[in-house]
């Protein structure tokens, strides 16, 4: 494959994959993959969409492979770090958090996503502190607030993290998880 027909094949995949035709940008991804193994955009947006089908141990494996290539590119290690934590590896995930963050430390998303692994391993005050990094970041991203108002919960903060939630819920008022957890504090309370 000449280089403008693999530029123009990723932009074809991009196209599908955004107007979620996910197999129609597979098959493309793929064939890209097959002309260039090392191709670092398939494998990238390759890894994302099997993120998205929920298939990580095939993302986790192109991502990882895009991360080798272009060690400091933060979407590739973000994507990666949140397939480590969907797969509970929560250690790893904040270490590639980490990366991402070293690439880009104004990246709220990853400051909210390493908070979440943070708390997993039982490092609720760094948590906390990787979280209002995120929300002086972006004050508008609904699942920093999420994570928040997990970690005030875990150390007994309910009236904060009632509030916390009820933030999520103002910026995404379709927040499933948001609502759940509501719903199970409020019980409790």
């Amino acid at each position: 494959m000449e280089p403008n027909d693999v530029k123009q094949r990723l932009q074809e995949a991009v196209a599908w994959h955004n107007q979620g035709q996910l197999y129609k940008a597979e098959s493309i991804y793929l064939s890209v993959l097959s002309a260039d193994q090392n191709n670092f955009y398939a494998l990238r947006f390759l890894g994302c969409l099997y993120r998205s089908l929920g298939r990580y141990e095939e993302g986790k494996l192109l991502l990882e492979k895009a991360t080798l290539l272009k060690p400091f590119d933060k979407d590739a290690l973000f994507n990666l770090a949140n397939i480590y934590a969907c797969c509970r590896q929560h250690e790893d995930a904040v270490s590639v958090f980490g990366r991402c963050l070293h690439a880009d430390s104004m990246f709220a998303e990853a400051w909210s996503g390493l908070g979440w692994s943070l708390l997993e391993i039982g490092k609720v005050e760094d948590s906390r502190s990787a979280l209002d990094r995120a929300l002086i970041l972006n004050p508008g991203l609904a699942i920093a607030w999420l994570n928040l108002a997990n970690t005030q919960r875990r150390q007994n903060k309910m009236e904060q993290a009632i509030s916390s939630y009820q933030k999520a819920i103002e910026l995404k008022p379709d927040f499933a998880e948001a609502y759940l957890n509501l719903g199970c504090i409020l019980k409790e309370e």
